[in-house]
């Protein structure tokens, strides 16, 4: 036979049980009352309602079963059969009635937490709204701050000094200290951040609200500023090349002019020493002379053209300098480029032209070099030695121009003899 809980009343297992029971007490309570906070159906309040009643229940009986003196001599006089039952209950039925009171308790606790996530309430919009990146606060007409998350009470303390409590206040602080952009502003924080704030009004209920947004635009202005910063080098690159363009446009005019007077320069200048060494009654083919001075006449009304296929500029060169009486003796490899070969050919007729003009020389020595990546053209001739400095005029200066625009030099020395020296890089290397 199964003992009763008076039999057992003062043992641990009693004890036990009565502890166990002032424990439930309060949470069948609060299960109740949160039940009725939520505002849950009324099958389900009147549940937790009688489940906080025979927990209570369960709790008198156990505390009368084991302290007799709980109840008074007319409760035992208008209830004897019951206090009776409930003084021979075996403690099987009491510890039945707690473990089935936790097994409520926990469905209860799950049934609580699948309606919350499934109606949020002021708390649980409060934690997610702390949660968003972005600053958010809604304030009343009169500047009462209603809701503000985490991320716009620290920029509210960074911009205003104070803790968020006026809406109208931070907006002030804002307007006073932030950058206008597009009707927004925009907030530089100390950690390095932009924050775009915004100011909007909205109407819930009936009532207008002022909505203050902040969102982080960092990379956004750093992008912006970098494309700020390209556009700006690149005006300035526009403009330079503007006005290399102009210069440039100038500068091939004047190339053009150069080469029209190099051209005239070379071909009058063939003639005119071609004659010269005809009248020092040197023997020159007079054939030759008349086509030379027939050339020229030509040249200079404009009616000469250059041929389709034209000869090798050094053949025309070495003609040239034999037309009047100067033999160029080559050292080296004459280079194929046609470039370099071009401003060679110019180097022999000027060089046998200012020969036999101011140095009454008849021979002229030219070596070439190839070294390092690069051409070396040096020439020397005999006869009278120049006074002083040679003033680079004419062909000279045509031949400096020359070099310089094939990336290279020339220098010219006049000790111990007459020496020219132009300096290319190899066209392969360019």
């Amino acid at each position: 036979m199964l003992t009763s809980f008076s039999q057992i009343a003062g043992t641990p297992g009693g004890i036990l049980l009565v502890t166990l029971a002032l424990v439930l007490l309060p949470c069948q309570v609060s299960v109740c009352m949160r039940s009725l906070h939520m505002r849950r159906p009324l099958p389900s309040l009147l549940l937790c309602a009688l489940h906080a009643a025979l927990g209570f229940l369960v709790l008198w009986l156990l505390v009368d079963g084991a302290y007799t003196h709980t109840w008074d001599g007319k409760a035992r006089e208008a209830f004897p059969g019951i206090v009776e039952a409930a003084r021979g209950l075996p403690w099987i039925v009491f510890a039945t009635l707690e473990a089935a009171s936790i097994l409520v308790l926990d469905f209860s606790r799950r049934r609580c937490r699948k309606f919350l996530r499934s109606h949020p309430g002021p708390q649980m919009i409060k934690e997610a709204v702390d949660l968003l990146p972005a600053g958010v606060c809604f304030g009343a007409a009169d500047g009462t701050v209603l809701l503000a998350n985490m991320r716009m009470v620290e920029l509210a303390r960074e911009l205003t000094g104070r803790m968020l409590a006026d809406t109208h206040r931070l907006w002030k602080a804002v307007t006073e200290r932030c950058r206008e952009q597009d009707g927004k502003r925009l907030a530089r924080t100390g950690d390095g951040k932009v924050w775009l704030l915004d100011r909007r009004t909205v109407t819930a209920g009936g009532e207008e609200y002022d909505q203050f947004t902040a969102a982080d635009v960092t990379e956004s202005v750093r992008i912006t500023d970098e494309l700020e910063q390209n556009n700006r080098r690149l005006r300035d690159v526009q403009a330079r090349m503007r006005a290399f363009t102009a210069r440039e446009t100038d500068l091939n005019i004047s190339r053009e002019i150069l080469a029209a007077r190099s051209v005239v320069h070379n071909h009058m200048g063939n003639f005119l020493l071609l004659g010269k060494y005809y009248l020092d009654g040197n023997r020159a083919d007079e054939t030759t002379l008349l086509h030379t001075m027939r050339s020229a006449c030509r040249f200079l009304v404009n009616e000469v053209e250059q041929p389709d296929d034209p000869t090798d500029p050094w053949d025309a060169a070495m003609k040239a300098a034999g037309g009047i009486g100067v033999r160029a003796a080559v050292t080296g490899f004459l280079p194929e480029e046609a470039g370099t070969r071009a401003l060679a050919a110019k180097i022999l007729e000027e060089c046998a032209a200012n020969a036999y003009k101011h140095a009454g020389a008849d021979r002229i020595e030219m070596t070439f070099r190839h070294e390092g990546g690069e051409w070396t053209i040096s020439v020397t001739n005999g006869g009278t030695l120049p006074e002083g400095p040679v003033r680079e005029t004419g062909g000279l200066a045509t031949l400096r121009r020359m070099a310089g625009e094939a990336g290279g030099s020339m220098a010219v020395e006049t000790e111990p003899v007459f020496r020219l020296t132009v300096t290319v890089p190899d066209e392969k290397k360019q």
